[in-house]
């Protein structure tokens, strides 16, 4: 990776000699140099002496003077204009050197190279003569990377992301840093809230076992960490809801559905619902609530030994199958949607089944406007867009007459379906 460096070059005595001793340490491929006027000589005599090519190197006058707020602002301006749009150089591949700047310039590039996270900032030292300059011979480079300084706010930038649910944002942001981070335990709390991120969006999208995996990994891999942030219990409670929910799967060889069937499953989308509602994102907030109520008549059916994807006619009891017959292929099955599902449990007199068709049906049905809102939105067959009120009346309506009879429960353990926080302290 081609490598950058920034002087400040100010007058006096050997001005020549640090900057020389700047560029044979960095051994860089560009360099910029920060000069004054009366400076500018100092860093053509260097250019001359090492026989630079015009293609390595930019000198940039700018007045003296002691505002350094100003020296700031023409610093960064000349370090993007020069080196980020004109030759394509990224932040990680520049470098600074403050030592023969004035303390103005020295102040001014400092904060520059912080607040653009340059690759790092050095400066000479060594033993010095009575004119308080380094003598020839002892001096040695110190340097500090600005992005290990700053790492703490950028942590608290991706907690504050996390904590907000975008955890896309979390990933992005951390493949840009994980490159320019070299302390380990900096680059181990990146690993650890990437994988976080990870086993939360899987949980977010309903796809358990990733979550499972991801939740159990982050245990095993980082519990010094996550005790540290006192998160090991919370981790641990995210871990069992999905491995639970993952591990109940159908596998009855009669029926091998794939349905989970353990009650979190549809807390679980309940719960899921309400965070897409808090982030005003209610079209998926009423598809997972359309979702939680055919989840309800599935788990009604299978404990009936009936899949809503495969009804076997033949294990229907006579007098219903010679309702549902008609509606089977020609091998004798049929598959029912939400609707049907309610209808079948009724026929097999489910009490559920019943109240569905009752409030469905109703003239002033609290339950089917909601619901053929959802059919009419656009993740659905429409385009019209879902609201608020929606989905507050269709959640009630599923909490109160229906998902009580599945989880009686049901208030008291919804709070065990949150996703783990970060401490933002």
């Amino acid at each position: 990776m081609s490598k950058v460096l920034i002087l400040t070059v100010g007058v006096g005595q050997n001005v020549d000699r640090s900057l020389t001793f700047a560029i044979e340490q960095h051994n860089p491929d560009f360099i910029l140099f920060l000069c004054t006027p009366q400076s500018r000589g100092n860093a053509e005599r260097v250019v001359q002496s090492r026989s630079l090519p015009s293609s390595v190197y930019a000198i940039d006058e700018f007045s003296e003077t002691g505002d350094v707020q100003g020296l700031a602002l023409h610093y960064e301006a000349v370090i993007r204009q020069v080196l980020f749009q004109e030759r394509g150089f990224q932040p990680e591949q520049v470098y600074v050197d403050y030592t023969r700047g004035t303390k103005a310039m020295s102040a001014a590039v400092d904060y520059v190279a912080v607040n653009l996270e340059l690759g790092g900032v050095s400066y000479i030292e060594g033993e010095r003569d009575e004119r308080g300059q380094v003598i020839s011979g002892t001096e040695r480079l110190l340097s500090f990377q600005p992005l290990e300084l700053l790492f703490r706010r950028h942590w608290r930038t991706l907690v504050q992301l996390f904590n907000a649910g975008h955890f896309a944002s979390v990933l992005n942001r951390i493949e840009d840093l994980q490159p320019r981070v070299v302390r380990p335990d900096h680059r181990r709390r990146l690993d650890f809230i990437a994988g976080l991120a990870r086993a939360c969006e899987a949980w977010d999208t309903l796809r358990y076992e990733a979550a499972c995996q991801g939740f159990q990994r982050l245990i095993k891999e980082f519990r010094g960490l996550t005790q540290d942030l006192g998160l090991h219990g919370d981790l641990q409670r995210a871990s069992d809801v999905v491995h639970g929910i993952w591990h109940s799967r159908c596998k009855k060889s009669d029926c091998n559905c794939g349905l989970p069937l353990d009650t979190r499953t549809a807390l679980d989308l309940l719960a899921n619902a309400d965070r897409r509602a808090a982030e005003h994102r209610y079209d998926v907030a009423v598809a997972l609530l359309y979702r939680l109520m055919e989840y309800i008549a599935q788990r009604r059916l299978h404990d009936l030994g009936i899949r809503t994807d495969d009804v076997r006619l033949e294990r229907l009891p006579e007098d219903v199958r010679a309702k549902w017959e008609p509606r089977g292929d020609a091998d004798g099955r049929l598959k029912v949607g939400m609707l049907q599902g309610y209808e079948l449990l009724a026929d097999l007199s489910d009490d559920l089944g019943r109240k569905f068709l009752e409030l469905y049906w109703a003239v002033a049905s609290p339950l089917r406007p909601y619901l053929e809102s959802r059919n009419m939105s656009p993740l659905a067959h429409g385009f019209q867009p879902v609201g608020q009120d929606v989905f507050e009346k269709l959640r009630a309506v599923i909490t109160d007459e229906f998902l009580g009879k599945l989880v009686p429960d049901w208030r008291n353990r919804l709070a065990v379906h949150r996703l783990p926080r970060l401490p933002e302290a």
